[in-house]
């Protein structure tokens, strides 16, 4: 694949919105010279922020275009294999997008609902305190409004802030510097700030209790098909999301599979995850004629290190050389095109 690169044009095809205004967004990616920008949250599409973000990006000149981050489980062979997809460029006016995605829905607000209640009844069975309190009303409030699409992790930082819990969060104190020398990006960057201290602590407790393969794990999310045909139906295209992660140790691995995922009416992969074109990748999805896309995974929660258009510039001395070209958006124009992705009100 042949890069005709123009610094002052480029393309990311996964950016978090999160707690960010559209505003700060746009402003990264204009500084960034980031041309084609495609917003998104986890596991739910928040219309009028995007719907916000495409009048602001038609103001500064940036193609903002809608998508969504989905986890879930491929089925392949006698197993289910841990995963994420990005579904993008749909319609935000579908029927099915808001039955579906759009947080305040019926539906939505009813998982939502199922979902809170067993994760604060987990965390309390293995002894944390999270009632409700003065000092944590906004954030139980912020859970239950369906604006948070991690609460478990939401559920975690009240955990770790609550004054209750002190013994026996002293007593991980272990466990927790065992977790930030395996994810470092989860430790504090300055100790002395208790907001990042607490927020350091929420997702140490979120890996060690509720992500995949551990106890208070449960699957909420929806079934591999029922995303795939609604991100079509929706009249978008869906890709394979960090396909060199392992989400629970010891799976198949993503990248092995991936002729499979591809034949199983996935339209690309993400040959680029926050660092250069990974080639291997990019020839098995050109191979079936299919998409090759990526992009920064700029997450504010998450990654303190990843600028929208540049992708992961934690080694000052070796960034990563992240460019995608904003020509990929005619690809996937032309690809809903010539594979006549469905359409249904």
């Amino acid at each position: 694949m042949t890069e005709n690169i123009d610094i002052r044009q480029r393309a990311d095809f996964h950016v978090h919105l999160g707690k960010r205004t559209e505003e700060d967004v746009l402003a990264e990616a204009v500084r960034n010279h980031v041309s084609v920008i495609a917003l998104l949250d986890r596991g739910e599409v928040r219309i009028n922020r995007l719907q916000r973000a495409q009048e602001l990006g038609r103001e500064t000149g940036v193609t903002v275009i809608p998508a969504i981050e989905s986890f879930t489980a491929f089925p392949y062979q006698d197993q289910e294999i841990l995963m994420e997809f990005i579904g993008l460029d749909f319609d935000l006016d579908h029927s099915i997008i808001k039955r579906t995605f759009d947080p305040f829905s019926e539906v939505q607000m009813a998982n939502l609902s199922r979902k809170v209640a067993f994760q604060k009844n987990y965390i309390e069975s293995v002894g944390f305190s999270v009632n409700h309190t003065d000092s944590n009303n906004r954030s139980w409030l912020e859970i239950s409004s369906g604006r948070v699409a991690e609460t478990a992790i939401e559920i975690c930082k009240i955990a770790a802030g609550d004054p209750a819990n002190e013994d026996l969060l002293l007593s991980l104190q272990g466990q927790f510097r065992h977790h930030f020398l395996i994810r470092p990006q989860d430790a504090p960057t300055n100790p002395e700030d208790p907001s990042q201290t607490q927020l350091s602590v929420a997702k140490a407790l979120y890996w060690q209790h509720f992500a995949p393969g551990r106890p208070g794990f449960k699957r909420w999310y929806l079934p591999f098909e029922e995303i795939r045909d609604t991100i079509h139906q929706g009249q978008g295209v869906i890709v394979v999301a960090h396909p060199k992660f392992e989400h629970k140790p010891g799976e198949v691995r993503i990248q092995d599979i991936l002729p499979e995922i591809l034949e199983a009416g996935v339209d690309g992969v993400e040959g680029w995850d926050a660092g250069k074109l990974d080639r291997h990748l990019a020839r098995i999805a050109l191979s079936q004629n299919k998409l090759v896309l990526g992009g920064s995974g700029k997450d504010a929660s998450r990654y303190k290190n990843r600028e929208i258009g540049l992708g992961d510039n934690s080694d000052p001395e070796n960034p990563a050389p992240m460019f995608i070209p904003p020509r990929l958006l005619n690809k996937i124009r032309e690809y809903k095109a010539s594979h006549s992705v469905p359409s249904s009100r």
